[in-house]
């Protein structure tokens, strides 16, 4: 799917998008994604999202090809992107807005996986998750060093490993 879009996920990692992804259609609130690069997660995360939600897109550039795939693929009117770095960009983001699906796979380092948990935790739907890319990769070890940091919360399951990521699912407290 989507074959000819470069990107840098697995097979393996485009279908877990896929499946939670789905799995959040009847929730609440929109998708939020950081680091989208050329747009390959970004497709697989519209893929099964609902026509009336949108998907939140943060990142430090706004490619042409980004720009050329969510044209051709029919989903650019899905999308909010903010350009720049996410501390940064995060207060353009409407204040009440929640979300049913968080992925984020952006620089990889300890404090730039523990910012996107502290501000979009609380955001998150019940029922609803948030996904980490690259964690345990051996050029990204802040990502692994945070989350395995994190102490238990009773609204925070941890689904584990899947494909190069790691998932929490927001439990109904």
């Amino acid at each position: 799917m989507y074959e000819d879009v470069k990107c840098l996920l697995s097979e393996e990692d485009k279908q877990v998008l896929l499946n939670l992804s789905e799995e959040c259609r009847v929730l609440e609130g929109d998708y939020l994604e950081i680091g989208c690069y050329e747009g390959g997660s970004t497709l697989h995360i519209c893929h099964n999202m609902p026509q009336d939600k949108k998907l939140h897109v943060f990142d430090f550039y706004y490619r042409e090809y980004f720009e050329d795939n969510i044209i051709k693929h029919h989903i650019k009117d899905k999308i909010i992107f903010y350009q720049g770095d996410f501390t940064e960009t995060y207060n353009d983001l409407p204040p009440d807005d929640r979300f049913a699906f968080i992925f984020v796979d952006n620089n990889h380092s300890y404090d730039n996986t523990r910012i996107p948990m502290e501000r979009l935790w609380p955001r998150l739907n019940a029922g609803g998750y948030m996904l980490f890319h690259d964690y345990g990769h051996i050029n990204y070890p802040g990502v692994k060093d945070y989350l395995d940091s994190l102490p238990e919360q009773k609204d925070r399951e941890p689904i584990g490993k899947m494909g190069c990521s790691f998932g929490f699912k927001k439990k109904h407290l």
